[in-house]
């Protein structure tokens, strides 16, 4: 099992979120329910397109608190900053090779930070600090709980 398991999680956001629907306004936060969006992402030299629906508060027409995205590649509930994932949330790939896989815990830029990726396929669960999207220092345990290998500085151990 290779340190990087590319699910087709995007590394780098490089342009803002762009929205087209109308809002309501009530009690002074504003909110929306299944609003198109797509934001544009740098993986490597390639730069794709992300489609996804959002459910959730919006502040200056962005995400921003808790709220539900539907992406191409998967189901995001949790925190949102300025329309990026930030803070603690939860990701379900729902689609790829990683279709069933999770991760919980924490958010940093629209990336994984830290917390656990559970990979449904391999029956493992790694526990720890991701570094640009990827493991970095952490442990991969089995199903049953045994030691698998430890990921020190994105190096599988």
């Amino acid at each position: 099992i290779g340190v990087f398991r590319d699910k087709g999680f995007p590394t780098r956001k490089v342009e803002r979120y762009k929205t087209s629907a109308s809002v309501s306004n009530s009690d002074q936060i504003e909110t929306v329910t299944n609003q198109p969006a797509w934001g544009l992402y740098q993986n490597g030299d390639r730069q794709d397109t992300i489609h996804f629906t959002y459910t959730g508060q919006l502040t200056d027409g962005k995400p921003n608190g808790q709220g539900k995205g539907t992406y191409d590649m998967g189901d995001y509930e949790g925190n949102y900053v300025n329309g990026l994932r930030q803070g603690q949330g939860k990701f379900t790939y729902t689609s790829g090779d990683g279709k069933g896989d999770t991760f919980e815990g924490t958010f940093n830029q629209d990336m994984f930070e830290s917390g656990e990726y559970h990979d449904v396929d391999a029956k493992q669960i790694y526990k720890g600090d991701f570094k640009d999207g990827n493991f970095n220092n952490g442990e991969w345990v089995n199903e049953d709980g045994s030691h698998f290998a430890t990921v020190v500085n994105g190096q599988e151990k």
